[in-house]
């Protein structure tokens, strides 16, 4: 059991590993420099919040929620996840590919049964 745990242990504890202010602190920075600013955050106490980022500072950022006008400042400590808002870039390739490949099919199967009904 003892030798179980320790092989499982440090594998297992990268999963449930929470992000650290320092890499909070990256994200934030990243979004406003390249103007993707609207984003979802989860708290340590268990809050969702929707809302835009509207600056950065040493230890904290501030945000605006999507249901008020009111800037919040949020410790980048105090911060579980970041995530952006939107469908990521690999979504939308598989959705373009997708439509792609369907629209290429339909133009095929009238081709062939235009082809078919003429012989």
């Amino acid at each position: 059991m003892l030798l179980l745990s320790m092989l499982i242990g440090p594998t297992a504890a990268p999963i449930f590993a929470q992000p650290d202010a320092g890499a909070i602190k990256s994200q934030v920075e990243r979004r406003l420099r390249e103007n993707k600013a609207k984003v979802m955050i989860e708290t340590r106490d268990g809050r969702k919040l929707k809302a835009e980022i509207t600056s950065a500072q040493a230890d904290s950022f501030t945000i605006v929620e999507n249901k008020s006008t009111q800037p919040v400042s949020i410790s980048y400590g105090d911060v579980t996840k970041l995530n952006g808002t939107g469908w990521g870039k690999g979504t939308k390739v598989g959705l373009g590919v997708g439509i792609g490949g369907g629209i290429t099919a339909l133009i095929l199967f009238i081709a062939f049964q235009r082809a078919i009904r003429d012989n």
